[in-house]
C-alpha cells in the first residue's frame, strides 16, 4: 500500500512486504512535481520493491514534456517580460500541444522534424526560436539527470533577405516630411543613432541619459508594453548624437515619445507624406543607420558596437547591402564613362 501527501511539495509513503518476507516502509519526498506523476512513480517504485526488494535503486520514470515544464519555469527566474511572453505563447500555442504528452526521452530528431513539417507555414526564424526553446527544456532535463542526453536537434535553414533601408537621399526626403517634433525625433533616433523602438521610448523617459554638452546618448533601458527592461542584449552602450538629433530632442521639451503604436503611427504618416510605402516599420530607419555606416567605411566591429548587436553575424547582414550599393555605384560610374568605345574611339574587344 502507499499514500501521497503534501501540496506544493509532495511526499509519498510505501508499506510493503519484501520478497524475503520482511516488512518495509519507505517515506520520502517525491522526485516528481505533480500528483499524477508522483502516483505513477510510486506505483513503479512499489512494483520494484515487491519484485526485487529494497536494494534496487529507485529511479524516476522519464517525465513527459508537460510534467517537466514547471521545473523548467522555476529555473527561469530573470526573464525579461518580452521574453517571458514569447516563451509562454510558444508553449501554449505550439510546443505543448505537440510535445506535451511525449516523454522527454522520446523527443528526438524525428519528432522535431515532424513538428517542423507541421509548422512549415511559419517563418524560419520563428520556428527556430521555438526549437531553441525546446532544446532548452531538454538541456535542463539532462542537467537534472532526468534525461540521459540531449539529441542533436538542428533548426531549419534561414534565408536572410536584405533589410529595408533608405538611401541617403531618401532619408533626407523622409526627414523633411517630418512635420512635428515627435516624428523628427523618431526618424533621427533610428537613422542617426541606431536606436531600437523600445530604446527610443526609454531614452525620452530618462533625459539624464542625453548628454547635450558632449553629444552622447547613453542607451541602457528599453520599454516593452509598458515594462522597463534592459536593452535587447542586456548591455549598456553609448552613441554619438549629431547636432540635428540633439536639436530634435531639445524640441521635445521633455515630452516622452509615447508608446510603440505612437512610433508606428508617426512614421507611417511621414512615410505617406514623403511618398514612400507607408508600412510604419520603425526598424527600417535603424537599418538605414547601419547601412550608412558601412557605406561610409566604418569598420564592422564599430558598427556592431554602435548598433548594439550581440554577435558579429547580425552586423554582417548589412555588409551585403553596402557591397551591393558599392557595385551599383561603380557600374553607374563606368557606364557614364564607357558608352561602348575606348578613349581613342575604337570599340572595346576581348
Amino acid at each position: 500500500m502507499y499514500k501521497i501527501t503534501g501540496d506544493k511539495v509532495l511526499s509519498y509513503e510505501i508499506r510493503v512486504r519484501l520478497p524475503d518476507g520482511s516488512r518495509y516502509r519507505e517515506r520520502r519526498e517525491s522526485p516528481a512535481r505533480t500528483r499524477s506523476a508522483t502516483e505513477r512513480w510510486v506505483q513503479e517504485r512499489q512494483a520494484h520493491l515487491l519484485a526485487h526488494g529494497k536494494e534496487v535503486e529507485a529511479r524516476m520514470p522519464c517525465p513527459t514534456f508537460s510534467e517537466f515544464l514547471p521545473r523548467w519555469w522555476d529555473a527561469r527566474t530573470k526573464l525579461k517580460p518580452s521574453v517571458k511572453a514569447l516563451y509562454t505563447n510558444n508553449l501554449k500555442a505550439d510546443l505543448t500541444p505537440f510535445f506535451g504528452d511525449m516523454r522527454l526521452d522520446a523527443i528526438g530528431i524525428e519528432a522535431v522534424n515532424k513538428y517542423a513539417a507541421q509548422k512549415s507555414h511559419k517563418a524560419a526564424k520563428t520556428l527556430n526560436n521555438e526549437i531553441r526553446q525546446l532544446k532548452s527544456v531538454l538541456r535542463l532535463a539532462c542537467d537534472y539527470e532526468v534525461l540521459a542526453r540531449v539529441p542533436n536537434i538542428k533548426g531549419v535553414a534561414v534565408v536572410h533577405r536584405e533589410p529595408d533601408f533608405y538611401t541617403t537621399e531618401e532619408f533626407e526626403v523622409l526627414l523633411a516630411a517630418a512635420d512635428n517634433p515627435i516624428a523628427c525625433a523618431i526618424i533621427l533616433l533610428g537613422g542617426e543613432a541606431g536606436l531600437r523602438s523600445g530604446e527610443m521610448l526609454a531614452l525620452t523617459m530618462h533625459p539624464e541619459c542625453i548628454d547635450h554638452k558632449r553629444g552622447i546618448l547613453v542607451i541602457r533601458k528599453s520599454i516593452w508594453r509598458g515594462h522597463e527592461t534592459s536593452t535587447k542584449t542586456g548591455v549598456e552602450r553609448k552613441a554619438p548624437a549629431t547636432p540635428r538629433l540633439l536639436a530634435a530632442l531639445k524640441a521635445l521639451k521633455g515630452q516622452p515619445l509615447g508608446t510603440y503604436k505612437t512610433l508606428q503611427y508617426q512614421l507611417r504618416r511621414v512615410q505617406k507624406l514623403a511618398g514612400f510605402a507607408a508600412h510604419g516599420k520603425v526598424h527600417s530607419v535603424r537599418h538605414t543607420f547601419c547601412t550608412r555606416l558601412f557605406s561610409a567605411g566604418v569598420a564592422e566591429r564599430h558598427v556592431q558596437e554602435l548598433a548594439g548587436h550581440a554577435t558579429p553575424g547580425m552586423t554582417k547582414h548589412y555588409t551585403h547591402v553596402s557591397e551591393a550599393q558599392g557595385r551599383a555605384a561603380l557600374l553607374a560610374a563606368f557606364s557614364r564613362g564607357n558608352s561602348g568605345s575606348t578613349a581613342s574611339g575604337g570599340s572595346v574587344s576581348h
